[in-house]
């Protein structure tokens, strides 16, 4: 949640995470969630005007093996552009972020990489290090996505700073097959 200058409610971030087993709860959860939100914009005493879903790169260039991830994303993204499509006559503002391999901050690490990860180096013959390596190297600008790269985003979609909705911004370092078309 974010506070503008007066301590108002200014935006929504949902970091939406599924394990396999789990995606018709998954969708169930999805639809509850839009549908609460819907509702909230409606009531007279909203103030928030922003609705940000972190969604993934796997929406445009899903991988081997995260058909449930892959699936639950693409779902939260297409709801989002119903979404924007429908709040937009409130003033509201909804847009996705899709990020690529966030395996945490050091400090902190991602819950969706500590349960894949140990397959993905697996399946690779690599160590933690090697795959996050592995995928560094496989953005165009090399660059390793931080959670706070995925945050700043968030930031600047919770602000007032452009008239933008139903907007995907990638935060992967340059996909190519990932490019939103």
């Amino acid at each position: 949640m974010f506070e503008n200058r007066n301590g108002r409610f200014d935006g929504v971030e949902r970091s939406f995470k599924i394990h396999r087993n789990n995606l018709i709860q998954f969708i169930r959860f999805q639809v509850l969630y839009f549908l609460h939100y819907t509702t909230l914009f409606r009531s007279p005493s909203c103030v928030s005007r922003a609705i940000i879903v972190i969604s993934s790169k796997n929406v445009f260039d899903p991988g081997a093996a995260f058909g449930a991830y892959s699936a639950s994303k693409a779902g939260a993204h297409q709801i989002a552009k119903i979404a924007a499509l429908e709040l937009a006559e409130l003033g509201v503002r909804v847009n996705m972020i899709n990020p690529d391999a966030v395996f945490g901050d050091g400090e902190i690490s991602s819950k969706l990489w500590d349960q894949v990860g140990p397959d993905r180096m697996k399946s690779r013959g690599l160590d933690l290090e090697g795959l996050k390596e592995y995928y560094r190297n496989r953005n165009l600008l090399k660059a390793q996505v931080l959670a706070e790269h995925v945050g700043n985003v968030v930031v600047f979609f919770a602000s007032d700073q452009t008239p933008t909705t139903g907007a995907s911004f990638p935060v992967d370092g340059g996909i190519a097959s990932a490019f939103p078309r």
